[in-house]
């Protein structure tokens, strides 16, 4: 006999992706809502972690130690979410335990002589070897001309214009004394194309707050399959992550929860 068809709810078949809201330090659901919720964007997929840890209840029975029932001991709920949007300041520094840096900003150098690069009998210069390119002390990154009065680039000296570094590949021309290149080099601010922000990792193991979690699938009656909704969490680094040249970088955090379980709504 067939099982019952309202047993086998197509809906119940789930394969979707994850939007997450976070409200950092918030200390309570109040205070989470007048703060408001940060957008994490869209996760390709979340892996639930929830764990019972009991103590077997045993007693002796005619010689034989029997276990005949289970002392609640912890229990924990919690996500392990994937992303691969992991370039992006809302995501990056909790992958790296970090902390806000000194983003990368400079003023506009316009043919302008660099601080001279200093070599010397003492600290010679190193065939092949990188040297930051620096203005008034400051490191300068994507340069637009590099220049060394009678040298030739190419031959006598490679730039790294991005970077702000050059080298010297040839040993006829290896500095012994003192290098004075004239550089040009843009402004860079936060509406510069190559802005870049600034983290320092390792600077924060957890993170805290209160969250809201929504699962979506293709189902065109109703996407949303469940919605945790303003719950307490702790937040830490998920499983490593790295660029590859052949697929998509992708990493993840781990987002439990704590003593304000919040309210889980599912579609059924």
């Amino acid at each position: 006999m067939p099982l019952d068809s309202n047993l086998n709810h197509t809906r119940a078949e789930i394969q979707g992706t994850v939007r997450l809201l976070l409200s950092l330090d918030a200390a309570s659901k109040a205070a989470a809502i007048v703060s408001g919720f940060e957008e994490f964007s869209d996760l390709i997929g979340t892996e639930l972690q929830g764990e019972s840890k009991t103590e077997p209840v045993l007693k002796p029975i005619n010689g034989v130690m029997r276990q005949t029932d289970e002392t609640p001991g912890l229990l924990t709920l919690g996500y392990e979410l994937t992303t691969r949007a992991i370039a992006d300041a809302r995501k990056l520094k909790y992958f790296l335990a970090a902390a806000a840096g000194q983003d990368l900003a400079q003023a506009a150098i316009n043919a302008q002589a660099a601080d001279n690069i200093v070599f010397s009998a003492q600290v010679p210069a190193v065939l092949n070897r990188w040297y930051d390119v620096l203005k008034n002390g400051a490191r300068v990154r994507q340069l637009s001309a590099f220049a060394i009065a009678g040298k030739v680039e190419g031959v006598d000296f490679i730039v790294d214009y991005e970077n702000g570094a050059v080298r010297f590949p040839s040993a006829a021309y290896l500095p012994a004394a003192n290098v004075a290149p004239t550089i040009s080099a843009p402004a860079i601010d936060a509406a510069h194309a190559k802005f870049m922000r600034g983290l320092r990792p390792m600077q924060n193991q957890i993170w805290r707050g209160y969250a809201r979690l929504y699962a979506y699938d293709q189902n065109r009656a109703n996407r949303l399959v469940m919605a945790h909704e303003d719950f307490s969490f702790t937040l830490t680094m998920g499983k490593k992550f790295g660029v590859k040249h052949d697929g998509q970088s992708e990493g993840s955090i781990k987002l439990m929860v704590a003593a304000d379980e919040g309210t889980i709504l599912h579609r059924d």
